[in-house]
């Protein structure tokens, strides 16, 4: 990116002007000052994506489960931080290179409304995500029934321990009570 000229009245994107002001880091273990480097950035950004691709294929396509791209994001930095590239831009494109790279195989959906999507493998099966809704089912109806119970069981006790405890106070205070003695 240059840093040379800037036009007056110009519109930036909020990420690109972020970078603008900030200054050019010193500390990356990848000298970007050259094309050549630049290059070697680029293939070692393309060797993260690559070991992205392979877990996804080795592991999420084999044992089909949801997950959030937020954690495919996460494991893309992981990976380039490996490599020494400290850089996001790639992990920003995730969703439209997976579209590229797996068509339909990797359908992006936000299922629960709130702006973070959940990729859903196409091998995943109904008779497994049914499987999995259950399970879930009980063992949320188990916690709940337990922490009622102690829930209840505290109230009552507190409440208990409110009923016992005796308060001497006359109101209104005499003077002797309101003196602090120490």
């Amino acid at each position: 990116m240059s840093r040379e000229l800037v036009a007056a009245k110009a519109w930036y994107h909020r990420s690109c002007y972020r970078e603008y002001p900030r200054p050019p880091n010193k500390t990356s273990t990848v000298n970007t000052t050259g094309a050549a480097s630049e290059e070697e950035t680029e293939d070692l950004k393309n060797e993260a994506f690559e070991e992205l691709l392979a877990y996804i294929r080795s592991d999420l396509l084999k044992d089909p489960r949801l997950i959030l791209m937020v954690e495919l994001k996460e494991m893309l930095l992981s990976f380039m931080r490996t490599k020494g590239i400290s850089s996001e831009a790639p992990a920003k494109n995730l969703k439209r290179k997976l579209k590229t790279e797996f068509g339909e195989v990797l359908q992006p959906e936000d299922l629960l409304d709130n702006n973070k999507l959940i990729i859903i493998p196409s091998t995943l099966s109904k008779v497994h995500l049914a499987k999995e809704c259950l399970e879930l089912t009980k063992q949320l109806e188990k916690k709940s029934s337990s922490s009622d119970a102690k829930i209840k069981e505290a109230g009552l006790s507190t409440c208990e321990a409110v009923r016992n405890h005796k308060i001497e106070s006359h109101w209104p205070p005499k003077p002797s009570d309101l003196c602090i003695t120490g």
